[in-house]
């Protein structure tokens, strides 16, 4: 039998503050003017609009999902609750909040190591790192999948921003192969 603790754990509500988010964050590119609009030119608001869907749906998998099997203790509690309520003196303390909030840092200083090095390493070196990074921090363990997926989303998002929209992409130290 299902129990209820089982259903709301700390992934689940994750998931739940993620998709409310991304509903919130659609919401409001409604908002966004559609000055200079073009006919058949995608206007200022479908970039958001993607991102908040996409958003959206990693939230919806996260609520879906839960934890991965590496994140939840035998009997189906958080191993991040487990470890902290186990947690005793200052740095066991130390450790516990690492192992809390360890991957959600992480993921920050990703995000922000991209956007300060993106220009530099270029569009595609760039973003396949940093989704390959993320990747792990988010729970992929096997490698194939991080780095295949890492690939075919930075190859997809080039072709369909550089070529299908004909937006210019910073090649960085790619740049030769632009030549």
């Amino acid at each position: 039998m299902v129990t209820a603790k089982k259903l709301v754990t700390r992934a689940r509500l994750e998931g739940l503050v993620i998709t409310l988010v991304a509903l919130g964050y659609i919401w409001q590119v409604r908002n966004i003017p559609a000055l200079f609009q073009m006919p058949g030119v995608p206007g200022p608001a479908a970039f958001p609009t993607l991102l908040g869907f996409a958003l959206g749906v990693v939230g919806v998998w996260r609520l879906l999902r839960g934890a991965p099997a590496e994140e939840q203790a035998p009997d189906g509690e958080d191993v991040v609750e487990v470890r902290r309520e186990a947690a005793a003196g200052v740095g066991a303390r130390a450790r516990g909040w690492l192992a809390a909030h360890g991957r959600f840092c992480g993921l920050w200083i990703v995000v922000l190591g991209y956007f300060v090095f993106m220009p530099e390493l270029g569009f595609p070196l760039g973003s396949a790192l940093a989704l390959a990074a993320m990747g792990r921090l988010l729970g992929e363990r096997r490698w194939p999948v991080v780095v295949g997926g890492a690939v075919v989303v930075t190859a997809v998002l080039h072709l369909a921003f550089a070529k299908g929209l004909g937006v210019r992409l910073p090649l960085g130290v790619l740049s030769f192969l632009g030549k």
